[in-house]
């Protein structure tokens, strides 16, 4: 009886490893067959940085070649390291226009600087230089594509003096 065994687990064992490559053998006809820069091409590009100053509020618009998802992150100053609270938006699988990348002084009393990179491969980052005692809004758009940044000034209210 070991022996009818010995050979039924052989033969199942020769069959699964047929059926794997052969899932190997479809699975690699099925990619080749793909376009190399199709898994590589950016989805989108962040083309231009604007700056608008009102009289309470600063607003920074991010222009895009199409709607784009991103993160928001706030980092806190640090007073030892004489850093100021920035705002950091993510944008993922993204690039940097030529223009987009230039980085651009403001210091109007609510924003203090604006700047552009690309911290890892395919990601794309704006950091706002905020002043103390600032509050923003982001605001998405579609048409044109575009996330709108508004700064103002937070308003302490009696409750928190």
């Amino acid at each position: 009886m070991s022996g009818k065994m010995d050979r039924k687990n052989r033969t199942a064992g020769r069959w699964l490893r047929a059926g794997v490559v052969a899932g190997f053998g479809i699975l690699a006809v099925l990619t080749c067959g793909m376009p190399a820069h199709a898994a590589d091409e950016p989805t989108g590009r962040i083309d231009r940085i604007e700056l608008k100053t009102e009289a309470a509020a600063t607003k920074v618009i991010v222009m895009l070649s199409r709607p784009l998802a991103f993160n928001a992150h706030v980092l806190e100053g640090e007073a030892a390291r004489k850093s100021a609270r920035r705002l950091l938006l993510d944008f993922e699988n993204t690039t940097l226009a030529p223009e987009a990348a230039k980085p651009i002084e403001v210091d109007d009393g609510l924003v203090r600087g604006i700047r552009s990179g690309t911290p890892a491969a395919g990601k794309a980052r704006i950091v706002l230089d905020l002043s103390t005692g600032t509050k923003h809004a982001i605001d998405a758009y579609e048409d044109p594509p575009h996330v709108t940044v508004t700064i103002t000034e937070a308003v302490q209210t009696e409750s928190m003096r």
